[in-house]
C-alpha cells in the first residue's frame, strides 16, 4: 500500500493521516467480494482515543485492516454497519493480528461505531468530497459521486491478490473504470 502521511489541517490539531497515493484492493476470503479504495482517500487508520493508544496506537498489524473498515465507514452502505465490523475482523485476521487485540478492537468498532456509520448514512452528496485530497494535502473533487455500496467485483478470486502483476493489472482496470480515481488527476 502506497501512501503519504500528512497532517490535516481540517481535523483536531492537525491529525496525522494517510493518503493512499494508489488505489488498495482488499478481498474478503468470506464473501469473495472484492474492495477498492481510490488514490486521494483519507484514513487516519484507527481511530483510537487518545486514552487508549498507549495499548493500541492507531497504526499497527492492523493498519490496512482499519482502512478497508474506514472505507466501508464512508461509503455507509444503508444497514451495512455490523458487515463493515466483520469484514475488519477478517482483515485483521489475515493480517495477523493477535486474538486478544483483535477481539477488543472489533468490539471497540462494534460497540462504538454506530455514530460514525449513521453519520456517513445520512452524508449529504457534497460532503463526500471531505475524505479526500490532494498531493499538498488540499481537499480534491471526490472521484466519484458517493457510492451505494463498497463492493466493486463480487465472486472475485481472492488469489489474484498475492500477485503484484495481477495488482497492478487490477489497478489499471480499476483506473480505465473511474479514471478521476488516479492520484494525479481529478485536481490530484
Amino acid at each position: 500500500m502506497a501512501l503519504v502521511v500528512i497532517r490535516d489541517t481540517r481535523r483536531e490539531e492537525w491529525r496525522r493521516v494517510a493518503v493512499l497515493r494508489e488505489p488498495w484492493f482488499y478481498c474478503s476470503k468470506v464473501s469473495r467480494d472484492l474492495y477498492a479504495v481510490p488514490s486521494g482517500y483519507v484514513t487516519d487508520f484507527a481511530s483510537i482515543p487518545g486514552f487508549a493508544k498507549l495499548l493500541f496506537p492507531p497504526f499497527g498489524t492492523w493498519a490496512e485492516a482499519a482502512v478497508i473498515h474506514d472505507w466501508l465507514y464512508d461509503v455507509g452502505a444503508k444497514g451495512q454497519k455490523a458487515q463493515a465490523d466483520r469484514i475488519f475482523k477478517e482483515a485483521m485476521t489475515d493480517m495477523k493480528v493477535g486474538g486478544l487485540r483483535k477481539t477488543v478492537m472489533h468490539w471497540a468498532v462494534s460497540l462504538g461505531g454506530g455514530g460514525a456509520y449513521r453519520a456517513a448514512e445520512r452524508r449529504k452528496p457534497q460532503d463526500w468530497a471531505e475524505h479526500f485530497v490532494d498531493r499538498q494535502g488540499r481537499a480534491r473533487p471526490a472521484p466519484f459521486p458517493q457510492p451505494v455500496e463498497a463492493v466493486w467485483k463480487r465472486d472475485f478470486d481472492c488469489s489474484r491478490l498475492e500477485d503484484q502483476e495481477e495488482i497492478w493489472a487490477l489497478q489499471e482496470d480499476y483506473l480505465t473504470q473511474f479514471p478521476n480515481a488516479a492520484w494525479g488527476r481529478a485536481g490530484g
